[in-house]
């Protein structure tokens, strides 16, 4: 893939200061509110590749925090809000029979690794049921299927998730959400620019290092046509 050799080169620099600018409006206009048309809660994986972060994927660098974890507590935030709107409660009187029958869809497509410890903490009786007190039943984790990268867990999307008049909310790390973005719609087809939402796991943060690293990244995957310079606005 191709690096940028020169700092001041035009491109480079329209590249950066795009994302820079697209995560400037974010933080300005603050995260969308809820919806009860909410349909699908979907969790991008982090570095992170379990709950605790003791295991993480290859070739990543350990963070500071867990994004994994707190881009699945957002989803798990999120869907109790949207539940709460469909069935005009407050999130704190919901039970675990109002969530079974009415929360959103939690979707997760990671790597094998991630999938299967996942899959064991949505299990009857584990720990996402007597820790986060939310059922696995409403949880979907994909089959493995060599995933990668984010690139890949768009391509996995299934398409015939995203239902008429429903969106799809994309959860991810703040500094990720342009390249996010970017893949929506490269992938228009199957997630609809129109239905989906980007969200950014809570607390939103800019980490200097992951925020640079994805500036850059960006660029560079722009260069080589993996996804467009600039999004639609």
């Amino acid at each position: 893939m191709p690096k940028h050799e020169n700092y001041f080169d035009p491109e480079w620099v329209k590249s950066r200061h795009g994302v820079v600018r697209e995560l400037r409006e974010y933080v300005e206009h603050g995260p969308p509110e809820p919806q009860a048309n909410w349909d699908v809660l979907w969790v991008l994986s982090g570095p992170q590749l379990d709950w605790d972060g003791i295991q993480i994927a290859p070739g990543e660098q350990p963070a500071n925090y867990n994004q994994t974890r707190k881009r699945w507590e957002t989803g798990l935030q999120l869907a109790r809000r949207v539940t709460a709107l469909r069935l005009k409660k407050s999130p704190d009187q919901l039970t675990m029979k109002d969530l079974a029958a009415s929360a959103p869809t939690i979707y997760y497509n990671g790597v094998a690794t991630g999938n299967d410890l996942f899959q064991e903490f949505i299990k009857p009786g584990g720990r996402l049921e007597t820790e986060q007190h939310f059922p696995g039943s409403k949880v979907m984790i994909t089959a493995n299927r060599g995933i990668k990268h984010t690139g890949h867990q768009f391509e996995d999307f299934p398409a015939d998730l995203v239902q008429e008049n429903k969106k799809v909310v994309i959860i991810s790390d703040l500094y990720h959400l342009a390249r996010v973005k970017r893949y929506v719609e490269k992938f228009y087809e199957k997630v609809p620019p129109e239905n989906v939402v980007l969200y950014a796991a809570e607390p939103a943060s800019l980490p200097i290092r992951d925020t640079l690293g994805e500036i850059k990244k960006i660029y560079e995957y722009a260069q080589a046509g993996i996804v467009s310079p600039e999004p639609e606005e």
